[in-house]
């Protein structure tokens, strides 16, 4: 028998099976979603010293250096506006070679790739509407505390129905770096598994952070987030003072806006500023408790739709902060990413549209702070009239979505892993 007579050759050369393509292409498909996150966090990367980051390179290295040439630390030795984990970024930030804002990056841009990477095992394109919202806020969504707050939560939310126990200590440590997402314990003891371990686990792991606290010196301040944020005014930014901000637009004599040197914000001051101030914290306890009860009747008349509640649950627990609160900060759009993200992943037929409206918010809120350094002119108040507007809708529509039914194949989400676990 000759070469050429063997099966698979003609003419004494052997044909060489060309090789598949399939590897490769499922080699693109793990690096796509990676060349998105490079992208848009380079982007952000890169604007960042321009503008959006003040609260880094003027207030986060201001404590740091403070207390690294010998000063008070705040948090343990002086009051503070933040609880006493928003310290680790901080110093975190300062002890990493290099320019501190880059030190900062490095932190946030490193927490954003593992709630990414856990993300887009589950939802790639759950994964990608998150990186399109850092985009559409800009570099405030990578210079704030908030910015290691929201992949905590993500990362909770994700691993909420396996590992419950787990979810308790990432969304109460997020609590102690900022306050929102106490609110996200509160909805993960509604509607997650095992509600009174969530809740215990939450409570062991506040325990073990005021104890840390106490033995460094810090007892004394623990608490001071609390009372220093009391007697604070309306922001400029907050919805309900757009009331004010639209009659001094209209000639009103009584209103006048002032930096508020102590919490490094602008705040409105008028007839009636003050009540409405407190007004807005009766209002806030209020409406929680109100979507919280909302939340049990439905879990009690429907109990297989409570796995499915977290998302919807946390979104308008969450836009009850920010349509209730004193202040109406940028960042606060960066609340709404994780149960936008875990809504898409869970239902996306009933998350799809109000996500596209929470990017428009996301957008318009970039641009009324953007041109609010340049005066608070009729535009500006446009902007944040229809972005606060915004924010009332999506609060509705949230509602809605607790009160309504699950799409038919809505799901819980479930982290990938083999066996449900109490961890």
């Amino acid at each position: 028998m000759t070469a050429s007579s063997l099966p698979g050759a003609v003419d004494g050369a052997t044909l060489e099976r060309p090789e598949s393509p399939r590897p490769a292409a499922r080699r693109m498909r793990r690096l796509e979603p990676w060349l998105w996150f490079g992208v848009v966090h380079a982007l952000l990367a890169l604007v960042a010293p321009l503008a959006g980051t003040g609260d880094v390179t003027l207030v986060y290295q201001h404590w740091f250096d403070g207390w690294a040439h010998g000063g008070r630390l705040v948090g343990i030795q002086t009051d503070w506006v933040y609880p006493v984990l928003a310290l680790i970024p901080i110093i975190g930030a300062g002890a990493l070679p290099g320019a501190y804002l880059v030190g900062w990056l490095v932190l946030v841009i490193a927490l954003d790739a593992v709630a990414y990477h856990w993300i887009a095992r589950r939802d790639p394109s759950a994964a990608r509407w998150w990186l399109f919202l850092l985009l559409a806020l800009g570099p405030v969504s990578v210079g704030r505390l908030d910015s290691i707050a929201a992949p905590l939560v993500l990362l909770g939310g994700i691993v909420l129905i396996r590992r419950p126990r787990t979810a308790a200590v990432l969304l109460t440590v997020a609590s102690w770096v900022k306050v929102w997402p106490a609110v996200a314990v509160l909805a993960a003891s509604v509607s997650g598994p095992r509600r009174r371990w969530i809740l215990l686990t939450a409570a062991i792991t506040s325990a073990a952070v005021v104890g840390a606290d106490v033995a460094l010196g810090g007892g004394a301040h623990v608490l001071s987030f609390l009372t220093q944020q009391a007697g604070r005014g309306l922001e400029f930014e907050a919805p309900v003072t757009l009331i004010w901000l639209w009659l001094g637009a209209f000639g009103a004599a009584h209103v006048r806006t002032a930096f508020d040197r102590r919490l490094l914000d602008v705040e409105v001051i008028g007839d009636g500023t003050r009540q409405a101030a407190l007004a807005t914290t009766v209002l806030m306890a209020a409406l929680v408790a109100a979507v919280v009860v909302l939340a049990v009747v439905i879990a009690r008349r429907h109990p297989g739709s409570a796995a499915r509640m977290f998302a919807p649950l946390l979104l308008a627990l969450t836009l009850v902060l920010i349509v209730t609160n004193k202040v109406g900060s940028p960042q606060y759009v960066t609340w709404l990413g994780p149960p936008v993200v875990l809504g898409l992943i869970a239902d996306r037929p009933r998350f799809a549209r109000l996500a596209a409206c929470v990017l428009a918010v996301a957008v318009l809120t970039q641009a009324a702070a953007y041109t609010a350094f340049l005066g608070l002119g009729v535009g500006t108040l446009v902007m944040l009239t229809v972005r606060n507007a915004g924010y009332v809708i999506l609060l509705v529509w949230s509602v809605a979505l607790i009160a309504g039914r699950p799409s038919p194949n809505a799901r819980p989400i479930r982290s990938p892993g083999r066996t449900p676990s109490a961890r």
